[in-house]
């Protein structure tokens, strides 16, 4: 059986850092019934999706990296 590790990454950032932020993605945030928590995750996929792809084929052991911005 092989063993990953999951990683994680958590980023404190400014107030200025996080509207720079907002403002480069744009619309490609969606808000949530979630969006009034004090922590989001931003997680990305490559232009293929190869990220979204694998995932939906239900491997027994899935890898990620997280990324976590708190403000």
């Amino acid at each position: 059986m092989n063993i990953f590790r999951r990683v994680e990454q958590k980023y404190l950032i400014t107030k200025e850092q996080h509207n720079a932020l907002l403002a480069a993605l744009g619309d490609r945030l969606v808000k949530d019934e979630y969006f009034y928590n004090d922590m989001y995750n931003l997680y990305l996929d490559t232009p293929n999706h190869d990220l979204i792809i694998q995932s939906m084929e239900k491997p027994m052991y899935k890898e990620k990296t997280a990324s976590a911005v708190m403000v």
